[in-house]
């Protein structure tokens, strides 16, 4: 709680020198003078020292007395810990021009800038923008609550909770949303690329020796036996194991060549085709792009005859105009130049100027036809332009995917051609010829053993393709590997993505949360109760018959709810309550009830000013009454001024201060 302790003055408005000490034990005191004394510049005095304004917005310029210079206001107070606060302002004054101080206690909070000095002030006191005329200072032109607009109702209501930073909080978190849908976005398209990588290899996988994978150890078993009887057999055939042995591995490197041949062939038909495919996206493309280009120039070509219908419509306009207002001119005998009345001109003739109009005209509608015809044009090329933009989209998408295959098929041609390289190193050019005829030389020798051999070289390609086929799993296996990797990865992805769109939950819930429905709403419903309590207890001392009901929600006529502060002034003895359907004294009445009630709630200083509340819609025993209820709230309110020119109320305060003006000069007596 602030306390006022004095305020001081010199040729501030009608007022040479005005100083009023001890405020706070001043009590219920009226400040009485005839109108037009200077005693509600009390108040005004008051205004501008807290707030570097006035209520009534009386022009800066006409502060100071007279519009003189010197104008000098100030006030003392006192904050909680005992700490002065001093505030002292200057209106044309000739050594402090219009400047703010402010200290607290020893400390100078002064800016050069006295807005931002005004700024510290509202910070010491914690003023809002509504602040001292809802809870301190009231006259008639206070916004007063019952009959304000639910506008200023939630801008006083705002202002009198700070509600304000909900608001600062709400927008903060609806920027980190913002930038949470960012990365969303981001994660969404690194999803997309490993999802549509993940398509490109799948592609690739053979479904038949997939299945086959868990059964590696089954088929290495079978080889092992195998390669165990065919050991056996070769163990009878000591003499010519070395024979055996040779055909042996030329047969595997035999149907290895014819293995990687087909292969080879298989994958060239594999790139040729995707090549293919590829070059058609590139031509498709490059047509296009050339449609663009022609379709652009065209466009281009199109605007520097189109910028010359403008410029000759704008001068022909101007032509036409002219002669528009020649024969304007020649039909009043008007000089052109001189802008007088000519006696040569009047009376002449102004055919030619009219036949000149109509033929510009002509010349004007023919052009504007040429002209919406070259706009008509214009936009259409302007849509193909659009469609074929679209077109290299989607040519672009195709090649993307076809490239990602190509390479992949590129890699496994590599690998069969440093096959068929090594094995062409090894055994000549023909390779498969040469190799036939190796194991035909063999065969020849070892013919007498050739059930045998046969029996051998049965189990040997059988081996061969089973280990073909084991090879051909692992590499299948490989690459389900490097699928399940990437589906690894886009489960890291997909479950970052709902870890960022939680986060944006959270801070959806803080965006509401803050939001005018969230908390402010609950902190504003609280302060509504109060207030409606607070000025029923005032009611009961100023009527025996009103009373008020607040709140923040207005039921319409179709029974819905909606967020709107509803103040509804009831009458035990009539059945309305609308603030305006009553009587001026009854309004004024609860009128004042509101405005202490939102001193006790909301008041930050020791004192109330009233100005001419006693004068507005009040008979005597309203007045009466009013004076009752400010007696018993002195016990809360250490100062409450009333100013009043009314002299039948003087006996009824504790002290009085008298406003005399005599020859345009205001004094206290």
């Amino acid at each position: 709680m602030f306390k006022l302790k004095s305020l001081l003055a010199k040729n501030f408005r009608s007022y040479k020198e005005l100083e009023l000490n001890n405020i706070d034990k001043l009590g219920l005191t009226l400040i009485h003078g005839v109108n037009g004394s200077g005693k509600s510049s009390i108040r005004l005095l008051l205004e501008y020292i807290l707030t570097d304004a006035t209520s009534e917005k009386i022009p800066l310029d006409e502060i100071a007395f007279n519009g003189d210079k010197d104008c000098e206001m100030r006030g003392v107070f006192e904050d909680e810990v005992g700490n002065d606060i001093i505030i002292t302002k200057y209106r044309n004054h000739r050594t402090h021009k219009n400047n703010s101080y402010l200290t607290v206690g020893k400390a100078d909070l002064s800016h050069s800038d006295r807005r931002e000095s005004q700024k510290v002030i509202n910070e010491v006191f914690k003023l809002g923008e509504n602040t001292l005329g809802t809870s301190t200072i009231f006259s008639q032109l206070s916004e007063s609550f019952p009959q304000s607009k639910d506008s200023l109702r939630k801008k006083i209501l705002y202002d009198a909770l700070d509600l304000h930073k909900y608001t600062a909080y709400s927008k903060q978190a609806s920027k980190f949303i913002a930038s949470y849908r960012g990365e969303i976005d981001t994660l969404e398209r690194e999803i997309l690329e490993v999802s549509s990588s993940i398509n490109a290899i799948v592609n690739i996988l053979d479904p038949k020796i997939l299945k086959r994978v868990g059964k590696v150890g089954v088929y290495r078993g079978i080889i092992d036996k195998l390669m165990l009887k065919k050991g056996g057999l070769e163990g009878r055939l000591d003499s010519d194991i070395d024979f055996n042995n040779e055909k042996y591995q030329l047969s595997i490197n035999l149907d290895k060549f014819k293995n990687c041949i087909f292969n080879r062939d298989s994958l060239y038909e594999q790139i040729d085709d995707i090549k293919k495919k590829l070059l058609d996206c590139e031509w498709d493309r490059k047509v296009i792009n050339e449609g663009l280009a022609f379709l652009k120039s065209k466009i281009d070509g199109h605007k520097p005859t189109y910028e010359k219908f403008i410029n000759n419509l704008n001068s022909i306009y101007r032509k036409y105009n002219n002669l528009k207002d020649l024969i304007e001119l020649a039909d009043k005998a008007i000089c052109p130049i001189i802008k007088t009345h000519c006696k040569i001109i009047e009376g002449e003739s102004c055919d030619d100027l009219i036949e000149e109009e109509n033929k510009t005209k002509k010349e004007l509608d023919e052009i504007e036809t040429i002209k919406s015809n070259i706009e008509g044009e214009m936009g259409k090329i302007t849509g193909e332009i659009k469609s074929l933009e679209g077109d290299i989209l989607n040519i672009d998408k195709t090649y993307i995917k076809g490239s990602s295959n190509l390479q992949f098929l590129k890699a496994e041609l590599d690998k069969t051609n440093i096959e068929i390289g090594n094995l062409v190193e090894r055994y000549g050019f023909d390779v498969e010829f040469i190799l036939n005829a190796k194991i035909e030389s063999i065969d020849s020798t070892i013919q007498d053993f050739s059930s045998v051999r046969n029996t051998i070289l049965k189990l040997g390609l059988k081996i061969n393709q089973l280990s073909f086929l084991l090879d051909s799993i692992e590499g299948m296996k490989n690459i389900q590997e490097s699928i399940d990797s990437k589906k690894d990865k886009l489960k890291d992805l997909v479950n970052r993505l709902e870890g960022v769109k939680s986060k944006i939950e959270y801070y959806r819930f803080w965006e509401v949360g803050f939001g005018s429905n969230g908390i402010p709403n609950m902190k504003t419903e609280s302060l509504l109760y109060n207030l409606q309590n607070e000025t029923n207890k005032n009611l009961n001392i100023l009527s025996n018959e009103l009373y008020v009901a607040i709140d923040s929600q207005l039921m319409l006529k179709n029974e819905e709810m909606r967020e709107k502060t509803s103040y509804l002034v009831k009458s035990r003895d009539k059945d309305i309550s609308s603030f305006f359907s009553y009587s001026g004294g009854q309004r004024q009445r609860v009128i004042l009830a509101d405005m202490l009630a939102f001193n006790s709630l909301l008041g930050k200083f020791n004192f109330v000013i009233l100005d001419e509340v006693l004068d507005l819609s009040l008979d005597d025993s309203g007045k009466d009454a009013v004076i009752s209820l400010l007696r018993q709230k002195i016990n809360e309110i250490e100062t409450i001024l009333v100013i009043s020119n009314d002299s039948q109320v003087k006996n009824k305060f504790d002290s009085l201060i008298h406003v005399e003006y005599l020859d345009g000069v205001s004094e206290l007596v």
